[in-house]
């Protein structure tokens, strides 16, 4: 039994193909994965009972016209029912220069049975140290139509507590984007732009 072996030149070679095949492979997968953020759990005055959460099922997308994504908003709450029997949730949805369900770029959901209706209710799961971490178990699913052009901006989303002479932002959420007008990048992170070689730029980076 004759064992082959490769010569040295041909081993480098090999090498360097499987390095080739690797970073192409690393490259298709940059920005194919979703991007989920969540609200913070405490703000000045302490826990936050409320919670939002966004999910984007892609953080970069080539550029469409028109230029939609469809996004899932999560809300919840973990607030005692008798202390707000007069009040009711507000979920809004800010996204200057877009259209929000082919509409506008402000929207607006109140939710009149926020503290009676059980699916309203977040999953508390509860830490050793610092606050509780809450999960929204209630989505709306909405449609972000961008720009199809260079741009960039931010989707805001909050979840706030109304009542007749009283309202009072419980939980919020901020996702960023950018685009070159051939692919658009999300972000927790404030972006600047998208390069030439359609990779996200944040603010903060040092070129």
């Amino acid at each position: 039994m004759t064992h082959r072996m490769f010569s040295p030149k041909r081993r480098v070679l090999i090498v360097l193909m499987l390095l080739t095949v690797s970073l192409l492979c690393a490259s298709c997968q940059q920005g194919t994965k979703s991007l989920y953020l969540r609200s913070s759990r405490a703000g000045g005055g302490g826990e936050k009972y409320n919670v939002v959460d966004i999910t984007i099922p892609h953080q970069s997308v080539q550029v469409t016209d028109p230029n939609t994504v469809t996004v899932t908003i999560g809300l919840g709450g973990d607030m005692k029912i008798s202390a707000h029997e007069n009040q009711t949730a507000v979920l809004e949805i800010d996204a200057e220069g877009c259209l929000i369900n082919g509409v506008a770029d402000l929207f607006e959901k109140e939710y009149t049975d926020y503290f009676t209706n059980a699916d309203l209710r977040a999953t508390v799961e509860e830490r050793y140290w610092g606050y509780p971490t809450k999960t929204p178990n209630y989505f709306e699913n909405m449609e972000i139509t961008l720009p199809t052009g260079e741009c960039r901006g931010q989707i805001d989303v909050t979840l706030y507590i109304k009542e007749d002479l009283y309202e009072g932002y419980t939980a919020e959420v901020t996702v960023y984007y950018a685009s070159n007008g051939n692919v658009i990048w999300f972000s927790e992170r404030a972006l600047k732009e998208v390069d030439q070689k359609d990779r996200p730029v944040s603010v903060d980076q040092k070129r």
